[in-house]
């Protein structure tokens, strides 16, 4: 089953990763920046569970306790060094990137579930059946509090303009918003 994970997908999940401040390498915040901006780079980048044997893949553990939380791996060659891997990545634009990103410090999001794709090398369930209900949860939970923003400004705007019955009209489906998230 192949998945199509767009770049923009990718931005956003890597600005979500960066913006958890779970980082705690530079380069690697660098590097992931450089991605960010690269959009031949991002073509070629797939977030996977397990890289198993790729030719050039990545990992990066966040909030590590581990002595690197930085690997890149090309053919048989490893180094904890970002800087030979932006180096690599920026000489070599064609040839696919797999990142595993071990987040045991932080909780996964839409924005990580979005990215995750299959890979040959990950257990027999695809990334739908293993995620799939907590992608569910998560999604709902963002249009949950999409929702709220809304109807919080439009109370604004009726509270500005004086306008009680569509204030007590919208503060009802607040409370009934709010209800369903507790």
């Amino acid at each position: 089953m192949e998945q199509i994970v767009t770049s923009t997908q990718k931005k956003v999940f890597i600005k979500w990763l960066i913006e958890q401040h779970v980082l705690d390498n530079r380069e690697t915040i660098w590097l992931l920046n450089y991605l960010r901006s690269n959009e031949r780079l991002l073509n070629i980048v797939h977030f996977v569970e397990a890289i198993g044997q790729r030719e050039r893949s990545i990992v990066i553990s966040c909030n590590s306790r581990r002595d690197s939380d930085f690997e890149y791996i090309k053919s048989a060659v490893r180094t904890t060094d970002p800087e030979k891997a932006f180096h690599d990545l920026r000489l070599n634009q064609d040839d696919p990137v797999y990142i595993k990103i071990n987040m045991e410090s932080v909780q996964p999001s839409a924005e990580y579930f979005a990215v995750l794709e299959d890979s040959q090398d990950s257990s027999p369930l695809s990334i739908h059946e293993t995620y799939g209900k907590a992608a569910e949860n998560a999604t709902n939970a963002a249009e949950r509090a999409y929702a709220e923003t809304i109807i919080y400004e439009q109370i604004n705007h009726a509270l500005d303009i004086g306008d009680r019955d569509k204030f007590i009209e919208l503060s009802k489906l607040w409370k009934t918003i709010k209800g369903q998230n507790h």
